[in-house]
């Protein structure tokens, strides 16, 4: 609730979170003690409340997968794809993203655009100080 007065009258604006949109809110806005107005609904991103990388579906995958991350600030993001010989395959994101969650798509390609064979293949996280990987199994 903020509250504002000005000239003797007292308008007051409330937000509140909305019982039937999950992540969402309602503002109302009162003059004087009397409803002036319903304000329309606004949904409010998720904010996740710390790094995680989420994983990557379908696993096994053919001809492509997402993997998903969760980024609790504005962070500087590396996400790549090694195989089982840690050589880099692809990287899919470098850069600057935005906080909340994320999906980024593979479609089994390496950085030039040839197929990569079938197998193991590690995808890896670099978002600040945090990192993580996770396996994956392409299958052709």
């Amino acid at each position: 609730t903020a509250g504002l007065e000005a000239a003797g009258e007292v308008l007051v604006v409330w937000v509140l979170p909305d019982p039937g949109e999950p992540r969402s809110v309602t503002g109302r806005v009162s003059l004087n003690g009397r409803d002036a107005k319903t304000l329309a609904t606004a949904v409010i991103p998720a904010v996740p409340t710390r790094f995680e990388l989420k994983g990557n579906r379908p696993n096994p995958f053919n001809p492509r997968t997402r993997i998903e991350f969760a980024l609790p600030t504005t962070s500087r993001v590396e996400l790549t794809v090694h195989d089982l010989q840690g050589r880099r395959v692809k990287r899919l994101l470098s850069g600057s993203v935005t906080y909340g969650i994320h999906t980024v798509d593979w479609d089994g390609r390496d950085d030039v655009g040839r197929a990569a064979a079938s197998g193991t293949y590690f995808y890896r996280l670099q978002a600040g100080s945090y990192h993580s990987v996770g396996k994956m199994l392409l299958v052709r």
